[in-house]
């Protein structure tokens, strides 16, 4: 009796611990998911550290941290972070996305568009199978395990491909496609070759029917395409910092402009892509690390959010999108 009052004792001891660790590591998730939404990405990065250090597969802490790195410039780090979430949590449309988006910003263009081209095919409207809750007409019981199991299959089908794509299928991509080529660019292509032949294709009718077909058929006309922004916006904010707003939305009138002061040692520039939407919000702020000289962690976290804080003058496009270059003189 005395040997199983003290197993059970141990048994109870462990337990605590164990919720003891949850607990600890639960607050430190609280206090760096909040330094993460207030863009305090250094800050979020060590706390987040902590945790996986104890627990990599708690919560969200990999994905998290991953998110952190990617807004701090840390793209390798990034790249690293999401290969274990793979690993441990599997695939999702989040972590697929942000990963093309660090190759991107490493000038991996072709495996980015791979990667990034992949996410939409598998995940078309953004969810995973995963986030799909079953089916309100499926009767409960054996039809519910029937159900769950097809899901689970659906799930494991889907991330045997993706991980196949990732590990096989960039990189014999990469080296065939040109990086310099358009997204949008066609020419060259077979589905060039079929346009023509539509058009030029004419039913079998003599000289006279010919002519008064050719006018009983409509040209067809392809929609012009938008004229290009090329124009560049420069401000002069001080001695030490100008701003150019360039690649596309240079053109657009600035309303409001936040305060902006930053101090370094070193010269160099930073470029921020921004997208901004048809009532002169900036929805989107990211890191160019591919056209930046500068690698200061604390600049960088500083220049994408004082991006986010400029307003622009409403537009009839729904989003324009161009670049913030901070041109910062070193003291």
């Amino acid at each position: 009796m005395k040997y199983i009052h003290i197993l059970v004792f141990s048994l109870l001891g462990l337990s605590l611990a164990g919720q003891s660790l949850d607990e600890e590591l639960g607050f430190i998730y609280v206090k760096a998911d909040y330094l993460l939404e207030t863009n305090r990405y250094d800050e979020a990065i060590s706390e987040f550290t902590k945790i996986i250090a104890k627990d990599a597969t708690f919560r969200d802490a990999l994905y998290k941290r991953a998110e952190a790195k990617f807004n701090v410039g840390a793209f390798k780090g990034t790249k690293n972070d999401l290969m274990d979430v793979f690993e441990l949590k599997g695939i999702s449309p989040e972590a697929i996305l942000l990963f093309g988006k660090a190759q991107r910003n490493l000038g991996e263009s072709a495996q980015s568009d791979v990667t990034m081209s992949t996410a939409g095919i598998l995940y078309p409207n953004g969810t995973s199978p995963r986030d799909k809750s079953p089916s309100s007409k499926e009767p409960s019981g054996e039809g519910e395990d029937e159900q769950g199991g097809r899901l689970k299959d659906e799930v494991k089908r889907i991330e045997e491909t993706v991980t196949s794509i990732l590990e096989e299928m960039l990189p014999k991509r990469g080296g065939d496609e040109d990086s310099d080529q358009p997204s949008g660019d066609t020419t060259g292509g077979s589905s060039d070759t079929r346009q023509p032949q539509s058009r030029t294709e004419e039913p079998d009718v003599s000289a006279d029917d010919r002519g008064q077909s050719r006018k009983q058929i409509p040209d067809v006309q392809e929609p012009a395409e938008p004229v290009y922004d090329d124009s560049v916006n420069e401000i002069y904010i001080d001695e030490d910092v100008t701003l150019e707003i360039k690649n596309g939305i240079g053109g657009r009138k600035v309303l409001q402009q936040p305060s902006i002061l930053i101090l370094s040692e070193t010269s160099g520039n930073v470029v921020i892509d921004i997208c901004v939407n048809e009532n002169g919000k900036v929805t989107q702020a990211e890191y160019n690390g591919v056209e930046s000289s500068l690698r200061t962690e604390s600049i960088i976290s500083l220049a994408v959010r004082k991006s986010k804080e400029f307003w622009f003058e409403k537009s009839d496009q729904k989003e324009t999108c161009g670049s913030i270059v901070f041109k910062i003189t070193g003291s």
